[in-house]
């Protein structure tokens, strides 16, 4: 989410504190872009809380949830970008590490209005479209190279993003029986 103050940024979900494993400072206004990430959460519908210092005077947020993570090693890649050059379109890119990591964009720009672009899928805004949330649409398959492109229909001074690629879930383990004729031995084989 985006706020003034990176220190103060915290995050609840059913009353459980979320991780905050990145931020980027904005390029021109002092704000800050944050992420958050909750490893095997509770089900069902929750509040998610977003604070900040007592002096906030702005604090966008949204929240995604995606199955099938994961819930060890939650990330694969991770990077963060900020800029105050005037920008139309801005492209991220990301190397993803594991077959069908599934990469999600939070993007805030200074004066908006932001749209999908090439290899993007808008999941939510803020409202005024100056934070932004994104994500590639599909697993990334073969692991590679990723371009994710936003456009702005204002060419805003100052824009900044974080860019991650969730690691899928190990493939589960599948025990099998297998009894063998004759004498009634079992075997018991592990695999995937």
């Amino acid at each position: 989410f985006s706020l003034t103050s990176n220190n103060d940024a915290t995050a609840t979900f059913n009353g459980v504190s979320l991780t905050k494993v990145t931020s980027t400072p904005t390029a021109t206004n002092g704000r800050w872009i944050c992420f958050f990430a909750l490893p095997n959460p509770a089900t069902g519908t929750h509040a998610v809380i977003l604070a900040g210092g007592g002096s906030e005077l702005v604090i966008q947020g949204g929240t995604i949830s995606y199955a099938g993570v994961n819930q060890s090693t939650v990330l694969d890649a991770l990077s963060t970008f900020s800029t105050s050059t005037s920008q139309f379109s801005v492209t991220s890119t990301i190397t993803t590490v594991t077959n069908n990591d599934w990469v999600f964009l939070g993007m805030r720009v200074e004066q908006g209005p932001q749209s999908s672009g090439t290899g993007s899928h808008l999941l939510q805004n803020s409202g005024t479209t100056l934070s932004s949330t994104y994500d590639h649409n599909a697993a990334v398959t073969p692991a590679g190279t990723v371009n994710m492109n936003v456009q702005d229909g204002s060419g805003s001074i100052g824009t900044s993003y974080i860019i991650a690629a969730l690691a899928p879930a190990p493939a589960a383990s599948v025990t099998l029986t297998h009894i063998i004729r004759g004498d009634g031995r079992t075997r018991t084989n592990t695999g995937r």
